[in-house]
């Protein structure tokens, strides 16, 4: 293996162990939302509301951390941020009542911010045009790993409690945080003038980008979220079975990512987005027609979850090298910002409308998406700044 090689190796298993505990956070609350939703009294609005804090303040922290990514080490600042969810969910465990845990996920939140605009950057930078598809899938498959597993062991944690879960995973992000600050090692940079935010936001492609992240999270984070109180709500499984779902759900999205890179690195992302974006809006209607949820899991899992992927591959491709830090955080701050607002506005969905016409709609957001991509894809190169 050839030094370069092995700084690509050595990068990509790095960022992909801080990817993977960063969205462990992600779906530990979710699976163990009916137990909580149950132990305080609470309604769907107010069960979403818990993960939508967790969003809103994951989101407010990318774009500072997008304009430190050009001036501070960017594995101090990822390290960091996992020690920072760490304490927050930690708080989490032993929060007194409903609004302490409020606070608690927001500062967990706040440090799950340091991931994504830092991990684009350092993938971006050690792999080559070429080999960007098959190394982001990577860095998804690791994601997509603690999916599939984080629901699958804190059911399995579940006789000790609900608090219990979250009191485990704080350590292992502690632990991971420590490993990463002490072994990523990247040359010092020069310091640049920070972009501002009006060349960016002047650029109508970058508008288009910024849209389309928009959208999926909106359609993305409400289906993903609710499933597991979807499963137990229309199909009257166990909140068990439901965590069980939930991790097959993911297993299918770890599935699917592989094949994903593969197949933009050989034939563009543009040429497969559309047909994703399609089948994953007819699996999601599909549980508003109430078709045998085992089927539509495996459907959504497969086509949803891969296509992080492909909106990510579209931000670099379009994205200038000098001002990507701060460019993916913007599109991560839109994007979570809308994942948070899609948690409580499906809750209000499904308290007003329940859960069939509320996934309807969520299932009509993937489609409207599909013509922005159309006028991307019309464009070959950087933005013109």
């Amino acid at each position: 293996m050839t030094g370069e090689h092995l700084k690509q190796a050595s990068t990509l298993i790095l960022v992909s162990l801080s990817h993977a505990i960063n969205h462990s956070f992600w779906v530990l609350i979710p699976t163990l939302t009916p137990l909580i939703l149950e132990e305080l009294n609470l309604t769907y609005v107010g069960a979403g509301t818990i993960f939508s804090v967790y969003l809103a303040a994951y989101a407010a922290g990318q774009i500072p951390l997008g304009f430190l990514a050009h001036r501070v080490s960017r594995p101090i600042i990822m390290g960091s941020g996992l020690i920072i969810s760490s304490i927050g969910t930690a708080l989490t465990a032993i929060a007194p009542d409903y609004y302490a845990i409020l606070a608690f996920q927001a500062l967990a939140g706040f440090g799950g911010a340091a991931h994504h605009p830092l991990a684009l950057y350092l993938i971006s930078d050690v792999f080559p045009q070429h080999r960007l598809g098959r190394a982001l899938s990577l860095h998804g498959v690791s994601s997509s790993i603690s999916f599939a597993i984080t629901p699958m062991a804190a059911v399995a944690m579940l006789g000790l409690g609900w608090r219990f879960p979250l009191l485990a995973f704080s350590a292992l992000a502690a632990v991971a945080g420590i490993l990463i600050i002490a072994f990523i090692r990247v040359k010092p940079e020069k310091v640049r003038e920070t972009p501002v935010f009006s060349r960016l936001l002047r650029s109508p492609d970058f508008g288009k980008l910024l849209a389309t992240y928009g959208l999926f999270s909106l359609g993305q984070r409400g289906i993903v979220n609710f499933l597991p109180l979807m499963l137990a709500a229309l199909y009257q499984v166990t909140v068990s079975e439901a965590g069980w779902w939930f991790s097959i759900f993911f297993f299918l999205g770890l599935a699917g990512q592989p094949l994903v890179g593969y197949l933009s690195d050989r034939f563009g992302w543009r040429k497969i987005i559309f047909s994703f974006l399609a089948a994953s809006s007819a699996a999601v209607m599909g549980f508003a027609l109430q078709i045998p949820f085992w089927f539509l899991v495996a459907a959504t899992g497969l086509f949803m979850m891969p296509m992080v992927i492909l909106h990510e591959l579209s931000a670099i491709e379009f994205m200038p090298e000098e001002v990507r830090g701060i460019g993916f955080g913007i599109l991560f701050t839109v994007g979570v910002a809308l994942a948070s607002v899609s948690t409580t506005l499906t809750g209000f969905l499904v308290d007003s409308l329940w859960f069939p016409a509320t996934y309807a709609i969520l299932a009509t957001i993937f489609l409207l998406e599909i013509p922005i991509f159309l006028s991307l894809s019309r464009k070959h190169g950087r933005l013109r700044l």
